[in-house]
């Protein structure tokens, strides 16, 4: 598939949700973009106070601070490559997930089974689970430091399954410059990394680290990693350490210090990021391909729910060991996106 160019309705999402007994709460969202309609938190909890709740549904695995986190409210337009290898096995499942918090910390975890289906499979349903544990040192107003760790264990269904991992070079295009093809004989898998983010002031950085141990059956263990850095800078002085919730382990988006207002001057808040990322889904003779990736943005929030973004991203390496990736390096993404969220 060649690299295209163009136009979509990225995400078009309506969530309904709401609380009642005081301690009760459901959520159920739907996406209506790219002509379809698709479920994504669709789930029932209990919030027993003090940090402390338990949601059964479709709903997140708590693995990974940028999955965890809206893209509503990263700084790139989208989540970066390494995210490809992550969300292979810790994207939206049914399940169960409970999660505890204190003063300076935040632990998640849960049981879950497959994503959502439209019918029987013919097998067993796969199952995992999951866990993120979040230690803030540094707590304040306009200085945060977040330490967290995770890990995942998934077992595949073992009648059907077929385990793919690849990247897409925009949402759009889908092009891929890595592939792990179809891992037939995938029988579990097991992740864990590091992550790590700091706001002082308008500074913002943030990163991650991800390990991915494939086991297959009557085969080799496959080895991938995949992780990303980068920073941001608030040119306009707002700080996301004063959206940081320790109770999510996780910063929210930025709000602006003074909206945009012709009348009053106000410019709204302005935001300068770069990122670096790499996947690796090659092992030995195992050859999936690797991918390195820069970005850049500027974004311009001219109110708390309205934000501007452009985007550069150039692949600045690859393996070689295909077509798409001898001609890879070098490619440049550009990503207009305008979004409305409340």
């Amino acid at each position: 598939m060649a690299p295209v160019s163009g136009t979509q309705i990225r995400r078009s999402r309506v969530e309904f949700d709401g609380v009642y007994d005081e301690k009760w709460a459901w959520a159920a969202e739907f996406d209506y973009a790219k002509n379809g309609v698709a479920m994504k938190d669709v789930k029932l909890g209990y919030q027993a106070g003090n940090g402390t709740s338990v949601y059964v549904g479709n709903q997140k695995q708590p693995y990974s601070l940028s999955l965890e986190m809206s893209s509503n409210e990263e700084p790139f337009a989208e989540r970066s490559i390494d995210n490809f290898l992550v969300a292979s096995f810790a994207d939206r499942s049914i399940g169960i997930r409970t999660e505890l918090s204190g003063k300076q910390w935040f632990l998640a975890a849960g049981l879950f089974g497959d994503t959502l289906k439209t019918g029987s499979t013919g097998g067993d349903e796969g199952v995992s689970t999951s866990g993120r544990i979040v230690y803030a040192p540094l707590l304040e107003s306009q200085r945060v430091i977040h330490l967290g760790v995770r890990g995942l264990w998934r077992e595949f269904d073992t009648a059907t399954a077929t385990v793919s991992i690849k990247d897409k070079t925009s949402d759009f295009s889908e092009l891929s410059i890595v592939d792990s093809g179809a891992l037939k004989t995938a029988d579990s898998v097991t992740m864990f990394g590091p992550e790590f983010g700091m706001s002082f002031g308008p500074l913002y950085v943030f990163g991650e680290y991800t390990k991915a141990d494939l086991d297959r059956k009557a085969d080799t263990t496959l080895e991938f990693d995949a992780w990303h850095v980068a920073a941001a800078w608030t040119l306009t002085g707002e700080s996301r350490a004063e959206r940081y919730r320790i109770d999510a382990g996780e910063f929210k988006g930025l709000r602006p210090a003074r909206n945009f207002d012709v009348l009053t001057g106000g410019i709204g808040a302005i935001e300068l990021a770069a990122r670096y990322a790499s996947i690796n889904l090659n092992d030995g003779l195992f050859v999936g391909g690797e991918e390195d990736a820069v970005s850049l943005t500027l974004n311009w929030y001219p109110n708390r729910n309205i934000r501007f973004m452009t985007d550069w991203t150039r692949i600045v390496d690859t393996d070689g060991s295909s077509i798409v990736r001898q001609f890879a390096p070098d490619m440049d993404i550009f990503t207009f996106r305008s979004q409305y969220n409340f």
